[in-house]
């Protein structure tokens, strides 16, 4: 059989073009996989500029980039975009939780990522004090830096209206006890919640004295749970252990 010049020139040039894509696809895979190799490193080493234990704040309604930008611009974060590409690899792109985070020595950017998806945010505390009275609690909100005071030029009946209770005088309607908030938590929400458990209190304080040989094991436990705290724990759990005294 004949075969042309033509065609085994043909030939030869499909055969080395193959193998330079051949020799191509071979650099590109074990580039792929020393970039996975080294992102994965990357991802699972500790951040060398975090010397010590930092505060970093998420703002609400932060997206991934902007995250990201800040960490880099702060010098914790080396390699922004591997760190958003593993974010959208595993889903949390947009599952990041607005609020302050403590980042300690020894955390990794993929650390870091599940930090601030789980919504483990830094907290701050406020004291109410036995005794205070509704200007103490104000004045106790309106200097704390941490929350947002939303009620400064409110009056108390606009207060107690903003908490539900309309009308109700204000003075010995807030737990006294030690609260526990994020940043950029308002102080009308610390209020609502200072409130209803001294309302819980006084319920279950009534329903005891009307009722103190009822169902005293299902009681002791409701109240110590709705802010029984401290002293006034020691106190209840010393009245309800009192015999009963039946009439």
């Amino acid at each position: 059989m004949f075969i042309s010049r033509a065609n085994v020139s043909r030939d030869q040039r499909g055969a080395a073009v193959l193998r330079v894509l051949l020799a191509l696809l071979a650099v590109a895979a074990i580039a792929a996989a020393v970039g996975l190799w080294w992102g994965h490193r990357w991802l699972n080493s500790p951040i060398d500029s975090i010397h010590e234990v930092q505060v970093f704040e998420i703002p609400r309604g932060a997206n991934l980039r902007a995250v990201a930008t800040a960490l880099q611009q702060r010098g914790v974060m080396e390699q922004p975009e591997i760190w958003r590409i593993w974010a959208r690899l595993t889903d949390r792109a947009s599952g990041l939780k607005a609020g302050e985070y403590e980042l300690k020595p020894g955390i990794t950017p993929r650390a870091l990522l599940d930090l601030f998806s789980s919504g483990q945010v830094l907290l701050h505390s406020i004291t109410f004090i036995e005794g205070s009275t509704f200007a103490d609690v104000r004045n106790a909100l309106a200097a704390h830096e941490a929350l947002e005071d939303t009620f400064a030029a409110r009056s108390a009946d606009d207060v107690m209206s903003a908490i539900g209770s309309a009308g109700l005088h204000p003075e010995g309607q807030f737990f006294p006890d030690t609260y526990r908030f994020a940043r950029g938590t308002t102080a009308i929400e610390l209020l609502y919640t200072a409130h209803r458990r001294m309302q819980t209190t006084l319920v279950l304080k009534e329903e005891f004295q009307n009722n103190p040989c009822s169902n005293r094991h299902e009681r002791r436990s409701n109240f110590i749970r709705s802010g029984g705290t401290g002293t006034k724990r020691k106190q209840c759990r010393r009245h309800l252990a009192a015999p009963c005294q039946h009439h």
